[in-house]
């Protein structure tokens, strides 16, 4: 994937309870070219016990500059729920 596109624009996190998006820090990780790995680092400590999910959107490219759009919306999304928040 193209890491010029892979950023908080096109790679969401957000509270299901709420609908709220969570700022994140968008990290990408490969040979400098290409993306191989995504990483969001939530800005704040997360709520405990509650369900996320992190979203990529269409607005992603390949390094030959195809959109992952090719049928309409896209979305490749992941959920998760948090545990008990320790200090």
């Amino acid at each position: 994937m193209d890491p010029n596109t892979l950023n908080d624009a096109t790679v969401k996190l957000i509270n299901t309870k709420t609908g709220s998006e969570v700022e994140v820090d968008v990290r990408c990780d490969g040979d400098g070219e290409r993306c191989r790995t995504v990483t969001l680092t939530p800005v704040k400590p997360l709520a405990g016990y509650t369900k996320y999910k992190a979203v990529i959107t269409a607005g992603v490219r390949n390094l030959a500059g195809n959109s992952l759009n090719r049928n309409g919306d896209w979305t490749f999304t992941w959920t998760f729920t948090t545990g008990r928040w320790i200090s």
